[in-house]
């Protein structure tokens, strides 16, 4: 999809010199950009930029740059299953399932469950690592 906009975002740009360049007399091959031209540029690139931030880069991996959540499994002390049940995760056999890591720093970990996702409620939690005895990435 990240191609496609780029695409787009050529063909624009393109489209745009190319109808200036035939406006200018003929033999003259200095093709200046107006503030009208470079005004419309602009608003395509901050619209594509929009968009693509706020539909496709959710759904972009971190290893292309992306900021999709990365899906983990909580390992969890059998006395913190009550508070892992207040806010809503499920836990199974001391282990959370259904969570995304959104980020992690030496203290805390911040996650997202997948009915967050899935629902309305698209709230993160921050956790501190003191709750959980370990994480299992997942491919």
């Amino acid at each position: 999809m990240l191609f496609w906009i780029l695409v787009a975002i050529t063909i624009i740009i393109n489209s745009i010199l190319d109808l200036r360049k035939k406006r200018q007399p003929e033999g003259s091959y200095v093709t200046k950009l107006s503030a009208f031209d470079f005004i419309w540029i602009m608003i395509c690139v901050i619209v594509l930029s929009v968009y693509f931030g706020k539909n496709l880069y959710g759904k972009v991996s971190p290893e292309l740059g992306g900021g999709k959540p990365k899906a983990i499994s909580l390992i969890i002390d059998k006395k913190t299953i009550p508070f892992f049940k207040k806010i809503s995760i499920e836990v199974n056999n001391n282990i959370a399932e259904d969570i995304f890591l959104l980020q992690q720093t030496n203290d805390e970990i911040y996650i997202v469950s997948k009915k967050s996702i899935d629902g309305k409620n698209k709230n993160a939690i921050q956790l501190n690592k003191n709750l959980i005895q370990g994480i299992i990435y997942h491919k």
